[in-house]
């Protein structure tokens, strides 16, 4: 499923606007974006929850040469 598909069952189910329901999850998305941008993590209970790990980096390898 796409956002776009997601918007469209969204619409249907709560029987919003394709312009109204695109808003909200818009905002949804978008606050859980600059949630994790702060280094927060975030927890819907009954959907997931979502946390940015940071990785030390590390030399790749190329196996062509």
């Amino acid at each position: 499923m796409n956002k776009s598909e997601l918007i469209e069952a969204l619409s249907k189910e709560l029987s919003f606007s394709i312009n109204a329901t695109q808003n909200i999850l818009d905002t949804i998305l978008d606050t859980i974006t600059e949630k994790l941008i702060a280094d927060e993590n975030v927890q819907i209970r009954g959907f997931g929850s979502f946390s940015v790990k940071h990785y030390d980096s590390y030399i790749g390898r190329q196996p062509k040469t």
